[in-house]
């Protein structure tokens, strides 16, 4: 797909004008605006046109490797050769192949938007000490859900009766100077050695704990991983001008057990690359 990754080639001319049609938001907000002739919407007809000869392309493609099988294991070869092969299994129309084509096409068109993978993510140790930072610094959640005694409890010094609705005040339990040195700062290198004391002591939960803990955590954290990864791959990022939070991160709130962030936290993404 480099020929695509190259803006002046013809065929990344040919790709941008044959998916622009895919681009327009009217063809989302109003259905019916796809009946309109094409022959009436200029950019709509060079979009067709150029539909229609990228697909003589892709058949031009499948016949060659039609007629000189190779030994290639490219996904289009094998589902040639899925094709002739002997079973029972419903073959491929030329038709079938072409739209397969369009797809690989369309999916190949930017290496820079391949996504990480998950032992790729896994081996950013240091992205993972962020992301586990933020959290401990900033959870999502102000406290876990309320619960209530079955019985009689003595903690320390209090007595809480039975019956008692109790609530576990979590920003206080990730700033406990006990099990964090410096808990108000950011130090993400902390996981490195923190791993064990946190998960023995429970002190780093912002999913929950235990067989209650949030369902989504894995995937609030690959979720994390790869924003994070991307973003970062692409842009430079900076507080805006005169933000309030150049010193530090300041206003942090949350509404109920809501999110916690700042007011009016502006940043400025500034692109690694064209």
């Amino acid at each position: 797909m480099a020929a695509v990754s190259n803006p002046e080639s013809y065929y990344s001319t040919l790709y941008k004008e044959a998916f622009s049609i895919v681009r327009d938001p009217l063809v989302y907000l109003f259905p019916a605006y796809t009946r309109i002739p094409s022959k009436w919407i200029p950019y709509r007809n060079r979009a067709h046109v150029a539909n229609e000869r990228l697909r003589r392309i892709f058949y031009e493609v499948i016949e060659e490797k039609k007629a000189a099988p190779s030994t290639s294991s490219d996904l289009l070869s094998l589902m040639i050769k899925a094709n002739h092969s002997e079973s029972d299994v419903a073959y491929l129309t030329d038709d079938e192949l072409i739209s397969n084509l369009s797809t690989f096409f369309v999916a190949g068109d930017d290496p820079d938007d391949i996504l990480p993978t998950d032992k790729q993510l896994k081996q950013m140790t240091f992205l993972n000490y962020c992301i586990k930072e933020t959290m401990r610094i900033n959870p999502p959640t102000s406290g876990n859900l309320p619960r209530m005694t079955s019985r009689v409890i003595l903690i320390g010094n209090f007595l809480i009766p039975k019956d008692t609705i109790v609530h576990l005040e979590l920003y206080c339990v990730h700033h406990l100077e006990k099990y964090w040195d410096r808990p108000q700062e950011f130090i993400p290198e902390r996981f490195d050695t923190a791993s064990k004391n946190y998960r023995e002591n429970a002190v780093w939960m912002p999913f929950g704990y235990g067989p209650r803990t949030c369902i989504g955590l894995n995937f609030s954290l690959s979720e994390q991983r790869v924003l994070l990864a991307m973003m970062l791959k692409k842009f430079c990022w900076k507080l805006a001008p005169n933000s309030e939070h150049q010193h530090g991160l300041r206003n942090a709130h949350g509404g109920g057990i809501g999110l916690l962030g700042p007011e009016s936290l502006k940043i400025q993404l500034i692109k690694r690359y064209a």
